[in-house]
């Protein structure tokens, strides 16, 4: 297993430190009209006469911010499953339009968290879809890491589930694109360096996660691990911190309830990484990291 030496974690981009504001949903009538939506869902996302692809596309992105359950995840999620992964039916300068404007939505941490979260989701696909048919280019896709990774350290909004708004989930959304980016051969070393520490820093901050955030990370890292030129010093180093941070904890004369929070999420993080490793293929670096993430996991009872 390549160890190479550990590079510094990745950097907080510090300052950012925006607060959700719950509200009472509006749900606002989408481009086209709802009816239209759920006509296209009905007909299982077959194209409509007289439409084009594209056009549809450019209108579904508005889909992305709605409050409505329905629109937001059967037919604006459901439409980018069918189109991009399942059929591959657009057009490469529509897809590459569509990507370029849903990362455009994931970096505006001013607006409501339903746009970033649920781009960062159609993103996911693109990227699950890049693995089979690639249509972005080298710098492209260098930058869907880019705007992955600072969205996984820098969202505010860190709620999964909302009993008006339904799943918002953020996290686990932009780890799922996090997922699909880590299995490709394209990324670089450095990369995989980085979508590393953007893991890293969103276990460290924030509250505990209670909606399954921590087996959609977990699952970003495996995808690391099982490349064939997994580049897992980071990692490594990461986790011999974790048990004197550990011991610090309960060094304290009080509880310090965030590390408590942030700590708890590691082991959960790691608990599942375990386990899923332990169902992947036996190699040198998958049997190599699952000791790894043994031994820490030992050190944090």
């Amino acid at each position: 297993m390549s160890r190479p030496a550990p590079g510094l974690l990745f950097p907080a981009l510090i300052g950012l430190a925006l607060t959700a504001c719950a509200h009472v949903p509006q749900v606002v009538d989408p481009p086209r009209g709802r009816a239209f939506w759920l006509a296209l869902r009905e007909a299982k996302f077959e194209l409509p006469p007289g439409e084009s692809r594209a056009s549809v596309l450019r209108d579904a992105e508005a889909l992305v911010d709605s409050e409505d359950p329905v629109l937001r995840d059967e037919v604006g999620y459901g439409l980018v499953v069918a189109w991009v992964y399942q059929r591959h039916a657009v057009p490469a300068p529509a897809l590459i339009e569509f990507t370029s404007h849903l990362q455009e939505r994931l970096a505006r941490l001013e607006a409501p968290v339903l746009g970033r979260s649920f781009s960062a989701l159609s993103l996911s696909i693109i990227a699950a879809s890049e693995l089979k048919e690639p249509v972005l280019s080298q710098r492209q896709f260098d930058s869907l890491v880019e705007s992955g990774t600072d969205a996984l350290v820098l969202e505010p909004d860190l709620r999964g589930h909302d009993l008006k708004l339904g799943w918002i989930h953020a996290t686990a959304h932009t780890a799922d694109l996090l997922k699909f980016l880590a299995r490709n051969e394209r990324l670089s070393g450095p990369q995989q360096d980085r979508i590393i520490n953007a893991v890293v820093h969103r276990l460290s901050h924030g509250g505990a996660f209670v909606w399954g955030e921590d087996e959609r990370l977990a699952a970003v890292l495996r995808s690391l691990v099982l490349r064939q030129d997994a580049r897992l010093g980071v990692l490594s180093a990461w986790l011999t911190t974790l048990p004197p941070a550990w011991k610090a904890l309960w060094s304290k004369p009080l509880l310090d309830r965030d590390s408590f929070a942030q700590l708890s999420n590691v082991k959960q993080t790691l608990r599942a990484l375990y386990v899923q490793l332990s169902a992947s293929e036996h190699t040198p670096t998958v049997d190599a990291t699952r000791a790894e993430v043994l031994e820490a996991l030992g050190a944090l009872q």
